[in-house]
């Protein structure tokens, strides 16, 4: 997979490979997740910023030199029995949420 580099990299085009562990079939689907190419900061700039020349530059909300710090309190507990649909008084975004009784892993 040939990916376009950035201007200032040693190269214009960095290629990829991935390779299936044995016993993979063709039949199955898969995907990648969560994956970054660019510079190294502290902490990956902790998902709420970008790195620029080794230093975090953050994302608006968001302070400190790896971008950790919240700039307003978060909360530190949630209590819910989730026996009633979602209320929007109490959630600003529901995303993927079903009611449901079942009870099981939620992703593998």
């Amino acid at each position: 997979m040939p990916v376009q580099g950035a201007d200032n990299g040693r190269t214009q085009t960095t290629r990829f490979r991935w390779i299936q562990p044995p016993g993979f079939k063709s039949s199955q689907t898969w995907a990648i997740g969560h994956l970054y190419v660019g510079e190294e900061c502290e902490n990956m700039c902790s998902g709420h910023g970008r790195c620029s020349s080794g230093i975090c530059k953050c994302d608006d909300g968001w302070t400190g030199g790896d971008c950790g710090e919240s700039k307003s309190s978060l909360p530190t507990e949630l209590r819910d029995s989730f026996t009633s649909e979602p209320s929007k008084n109490k959630y600003s975004l529901v995303a993927g949420g079903i009611l449901s009784d079942l009870c099981g892993p939620l992703a593998s």
